[in-house]
């Protein structure tokens, strides 16, 4: 193997890995690092596990596994991926396949979160057989969760559990349905867009987690949103943080259906947003948006052009801005008032 793939493992010396090898044993670095054994002289630690990963491909080709510790295999799966490479690991998955009745011991619960996405994944595309129902250590956990476990979850976003629940949806596995999942949802995207929650982390994952909602499910809890908007407070920061991370969620929102909501709480904010993604929406749905200013109260359709007065009211390049929203909206703006020019005072001729 190259050695950036033996880079990858660490484990005892040659002599001891040869002896795991004869013994039909994986040892070292699949099952304990702090296992006892000889150790090479610090000159020859990248020999060492060069030859570790010749060895462990050697077991996986030619050799049963052995004394495998099944747990801790698992665990470190994608070390061993790296060394096996895809050939390889099909050839591994085979073989650990007699490993599987341990997983209810191992895995149950929220021990299922101490398997790597990467193993789901991988025994996702396996075409050995008994892989087809290990998803569901993971997706039994999820369906487990109250709505009070899903906030938390949610609003802060643990690195292991997320990796997991997006890892699921991503490869079709799981479309969570529960109401529990969806009221939680719910409410971390209407604090998004009440600017009392910001998506630091998954930023580019994020819009998955509206991906993973069954179609049905999915319109309904777009309709919800609109309808929920009246609840909250938007902002020109809160919509723009929330089109960063929901952004093709945000393109499948019935706007029509709610023009007043609509308007107030997504197209006014964004009037005054510097941002490209901003006016890339306001452009991208300009149909929908005039739609919504001809079914709206005379009230919200004031307030609309009142946001676009103010905004044409400043620089060049804002005035421009408003100008290119009030044709988009199909809204007629009054003309800017002429700059009265001052009367001439008539002097007293001399002489």
């Amino acid at each position: 193997p190259s050695a950036d793939a033996a880079r990858q493992v660490s484990g005892p010396c040659v002599t001891e890995c040869l002896r795991i090898v004869s013994d039909h044993v994986s040892r070292p670095v699949l099952i304990r690092r702090s296992s006892p054994g000889p150790r090479c002289p610090q000159g020859g630690a990248r020999r060492m596990r060069t030859v570790f990963a010749s060895a462990v491909r050697s077991l996986v080709r030619n050799h049963q596994l052995g004394r495998l510790a099944t747990k801790t295999v698992v665990q470190r799966f994608e070390e061993l991926q790296t060394v096996l490479g895809s050939e390889l690991i099909e050839r591994f998955f085979e073989k650990f396949s007699g490993r599987l009745q341990k997983f209810p011991e191992h895995f149950s619960g929220a021990d299922s979160l101490t398997m790597p996405p990467a193993f789901l994944s991988a025994a996702a595309k396996t075409s050995a057989p008994g892989y087809e129902t290990i998803g569901s250590f993971v997706e039994n956990y999820f369906e487990g969760l109250s709505e009070e476990e899903w906030v938390e979850l949610l609003n802060h976003r643990e690195q292991k559990a997320m990796e997991h629940l997006f890892a699921r949806i991503e490869l079709h596995q799981y479309k969570p349905a529960k109401t529990s999942y969806l009221s939680a949802l719910m409410k971390h995207t209407l604090g998004v867009l009440d600017e009392n929650l910001e998506v630091t982390s998954f930023q580019d994952r994020w819009a998955v987690l509206f991906d993973g909602l069954q179609k049905n499910t999915k319109d309904k809890f777009a309709r919800d949103l609109l309808v929920n908007l009246n609840q909250i407070t938007t902002t020109t920061k809160s919509v723009e943080r929330f089109l960063i991370v929901s952004l093709p969620f945000a393109n499948e929102l019935p706007f029509k259906e709610q023009p007043d909501g609509c308007l107030d709480h997504l197209v006014v904010p964004l009037i005054s947003s510097q941002s490209e993604l901003g006016m890339s929406f306001v452009r991208e749905h300009a149909g929908d948006f005039a739609a919504c200013v001809k079914g709206a109260r005379a009230d919200v359709r004031g307030r609309l052009e009142e946001a676009l007065l103010s905004l044409r009211q400043g620089a060049e390049e804002r005035e421009t801005r408003a100008n290119e929203i009030a044709a988009l909206l199909n809204i007629a703006l009054p003309k800017p008032e002429a700059t009265a020019l001052e009367p001439e005072v008539e002097g007293n001729p001399k002489g």
